[in-house]
């Protein structure tokens, strides 16, 4: 059974692609060094500047393992100025994928 951690935020007018760029040079090489990372998606609104990250793992307890990461939580610390508003993260459990 997968489990999915879904990332999701609003960022401040014209900041995207900064955002971006953290989230590929920052944040995913640390997941993907992760035990039980699987993969993930980036979904961008350049309209309204929201997205949503969703990342695969293989279980619970390594998801849970892989977000308590420190160097990770400090490159979501250094993306925080750019948001508009909280990240909110949830947890979910994958029952359909292709």
């Amino acid at each position: 059974m997968l489990h999915a951690s879904v990332l999701s935020g609003q960022v401040k007018q014209g900041e995207l692609d900064h955002a971006i760029n953290i989230y590929k040079q920052s944040i995913l090489p640390v997941l993907q060094a992760q035990a039980g990372f699987i993969r993930s998606i980036l979904l961008c609104n350049p309209d309204t500047q929201q997205f949503i990250s969703i990342f695969y793992w293989g279980s619970m307890v390594e998801l849970l393992a892989g977000e308590a990461s420190a160097y990770l939580q400090a490159q979501l610390r250094e993306m925080r100025v750019l948001l508009k508003q909280p990240l909110v993260n949830e947890h979910y459990v994958v029952r359909s994928h292709y």
